[in-house]
C-alpha cells in the first residue's frame, strides 16, 4: 500500500471516527459501554500510528516567472 493510497483512506476515516465518538459523546448521558469506548480507542490509535509513520515533505509552490513589458523594461533598466 503506497502511503498516497493510504493517506486518501485516512482522511474519511478520521473525519468518520471524530463525528462517530464526538456526536454521542455530546448528546448521551451516562458512562459508554466499556466495549465500545476501547473501539473507538482502538481506532483513533490506528489512525495515530498512519499518522506518525508519514514522511511528510514540505511543497514550496515555485514563483511565476516574471515578464515585463517593453515599458517596465526600460524603466527597471534606467534604475541600474
Amino acid at each position: 500500500m503506497s502511503v498516497k493510497s493510504q493517506q486518501d483512506g485516512a482522511a474519511p476515516f478520521a473525519i468518520g471516527v471524530f463525528k462517530a465518538i464526538r456526536n454521542p459523546a455530546h448528546h448521551m448521558t451516562g458512562d459508554w459501554h466499556p466495549v465500545t469506548a476501547f473501539e473507538f480507542l482502538g481506532s483513533l490509535s490506528t489512525l495515530a500510528r498512519w499518522v506518525t509513520t508519514w514522511h511528510v515533505d514540505r511543497y514550496v509552490r515555485p514563483a511565476p516567472p516574471l515578464t515585463f513589458t517593453s515599458e517596465q523594461s526600460a524603466a527597471i533598466a534606467s534604475f541600474i
